[in-house]
């Protein structure tokens, strides 16, 4: 398991809001690829336009999931994800559906959403992933193979 992105927010969350567009990019895909993500994607550019991450997976069944991967790092001016910004990804999703078979639109921000884009992300059924989800999501994520480390 890589440890980076889970040192990272363990030591201190709030580096995430001071990492540069890309860097954050590429630690979420580290976390993508350390769940299990068999084929992750980065900046991939579409007929209808350009994508943060694709990441494709299997569930229990092993049936392959395709999910689409918004990312915002705002930096430290803490502006909120506003509704075109989480529409944009709902249209990314339906429009990639057929062509590669994407089914989830997760929507990842080192900040918050507005109250509108959060009620169109339930809507559009999108997961959205605000600074404090992302933090517990990503310590989580990293905590249970430390755990059972520890306890073999």
């Amino acid at each position: 398991v890589n440890r980076k992105p889970f040192d990272l927010v363990d030591q201190d969350p709030i580096a995430l809001r001071k990492l540069p567009g890309h860097l954050f990019e590429d630690l979420f895909a580290d976390v993508l690829k350390d769940l299990g993500f068999d084929d992750v994607a980065m900046r991939v550019s579409t007929e209808i336009g350009e994508v943060d991450i694709l990441g494709f997976t299997r569930d229990i069944l092993g049936h392959r999931i395709g999910y689409v991967f918004e990312l915002k790092q705002l930096g430290e001016s803490m502006r909120s994800v506003v509704l075109s910004e989480v529409t944009r990804l709902y249209g990314l999703r339906e429009g990639l559906r057929q062509p590669l078979g994407i089914s989830q639109g997760v929507f990842v921000t080192t900040t918050d959403f507005t109250k509108p884009a959060r009620d169109a992300g339930k809507i559009c059924d999108l997961n959205l992933q605000d600074f404090a989800t992302l933090v517990e999501w990503i310590r989580s994520c990293y905590l249970i193979p430390r755990l059972k480390g520890l306890a073999d």
